[in-house]
């Protein structure tokens, strides 16, 4: 339950930790772009997510607890022309009709589930929602591989250009990848 409840504020926790320890040392700034929904039908942080996509050249890491969005799936798809693509969704959203998952698969991505113990509203959940390009930018927030998210809903989204953050969520993504199906 703690891990759960505490694991999101506590990575958030280690990201200004490790900005702000960059910017005393006068180490290379990280760059850190900021994006915030709803944004309409012009689903701004769809094509974001799309321009960082396209900038892959060795691999993709994608965790991801609702993954809903076609043109996200596409741009996955198209992305492993250039790059090896690993995606982990969380098992009980996977099953739902407007998943991506099938889309992912049949494109040829390498796609796992994560299924946690439990059922109903108090089991725990793959909550993750990051992605990690060639091992130098994460893309992480609130905000889910979906459409509504874009349009409708109350997100983030931040872009963080930093060899050492991503590390830190590269290494998580291997350790979840390897206990996935």
């Amino acid at each position: 339950m703690f891990q759960r409840l505490f694991w999101p504020s506590v990575c958030s926790a280690l990201v200004v930790a490790l900005l702000a320890s960059r910017l005393e040392s006068k180490e290379m700034p990280t760059s850190v772009k900021v994006h915030f929904s709803p944004t309409g039908k012009d689903r701004l942080i769809g094509k974001a997510i799309q321009e960082e996509l396209r900038k892959a050249r060795k691999d993709v890491m994608v965790a991801m607890y609702q993954f809903t969005y076609p043109a996200l799936a596409q741009a996955l798809a198209a992305a492993q022309n250039k790059a090896k693509v690993r995606v982990l969704l969380d098992a009980h959203q996977a099953k739902t009709s407007f998943s991506q998952e099938k889309t992912l698969r049949a494109a040829g991505l390498e796609v796992r589930r994560v299924d946690l113990p439990g059922e109903g509203v108090e089991a725990p959940k793959f909550h993750h929602k990051f992605c990690v390009i060639d091992g130098q930018t994460v893309l992480t927030g609130s905000y889910n591989w979906t459409v509504l998210a874009d349009e409708e809903n109350h997100e983030n989204l931040l872009v963080i250009d930093d060899k050492d953050v991503a590390k830190t969520y590269a290494d998580r993504f291997e350790k979840l990848w390897k206990d996935a199906k």
